[in-house]
């Protein structure tokens, strides 16, 4: 199962990398950012190392799931084979888990991009980090990150208008989240939504960790992060099984 599993993830990958789309989210979009997240700070006067480092990032890695990992589904009922995929041994929540994790491994070039666009041609200042905290908490971001996309995954495989979804829920996600600014310059309501959603806590640990607190006082955000993906990660695949069970005796696997 674990063989047929990572044979999967490297056909994704593989195939992801042939997609003009896939290229500019995980190629040209972190350069981009950078550039414009950098400008955009010096203009205001208030110069954030670790915005214009990791901000491009967070956006990136959220970008590839929506537009390489979800947008599969859509590709997929578009040319006709989302129908024999569903039906194959392997089931599709698999086939769609291997796609996520493709899209979190691009994730990591965009990491690698980012830092080489801001130190080596922005000459942005290195934040001095714990790199174990660093990379825990990216962790976390990123299991964060895959339950949001499954519980999309599922509303999409339920409705054949998957590309106007993914549209909708991209940019409304950097917002919330405190991807691009801190949450607490949102509205009292929305910032309520922000407190719901797991990469909220993911990226405010990553943050507080890059600003130097210590683990003890980044715990109950991560903890948070992880409870609530858990949560959300469960309620998820029983949507996903629950939908595409519906989506079967609707025929809308098929778009026609």
């Amino acid at each position: 199962m674990f063989r047929r599993f990572l044979i999967l993830i490297l056909y994704q990958v593989k195939i992801a990398f042939q997609r003009r789309m896939f290229k500019y989210v995980s190629l040209i979009q972190p350069i981009i950012s950078t550039l414009l997240l950098y400008f955009i700070s010096k203009s205001n006067n208030n110069f954030d190392s670790k915005l214009i480092i990791f901000g491009p990032v967070y956006m990136s890695i959220w970008s590839s799931l929506c537009f390489s990992a979800i947008g599969d589904i859509n590709r997929e009922r578009s040319m006709g084979t989302l129908v024999f995929i569903s039906a194959t041994p392997t089931s599709l929540m698999t086939i769609m888990f291997s796609k996520f994790i493709s899209s979190i491994i691009f994730g990591i070039f965009s990491l690698l991009i980012s830092s080489f666009t801001s130190i080596f041609i922005l000459f942005v200042p290195i934040p001095k980090v714990n790199a174990l905290l660093i990379t825990l908490c990216f962790i976390v971001l990123l299991f964060s990150f895959l339950s949001l996309a499954i519980i999309v995954a599922s509303l999409i495989t339920r409705s054949r208008q998957s590309l106007l979804i993914i549209n909708i829920l991209e940019y409304p996600i950097f917002i919330v989240t405190g991807m691009l600014f801190p949450i607490t310059i949102l509205p009292k309501c929305i910032r309520f939504i922000s407190y719901l959603i797991p990469p909220t806590y993911a990226i405010n640990a990553m943050n507080k960790s890059i600003m130097g607190d210590i683990f003890s006082e980044i715990k109950f955000d991560l903890i948070c992060s992880i409870v609530l993906s858990i949560i959300i990660l469960i309620v998820s695949l029983k949507i996903f099984e629950k939908f595409l069970l519906k989506a079967r005796d609707n025929n809308s696997l098929e778009e026609f």
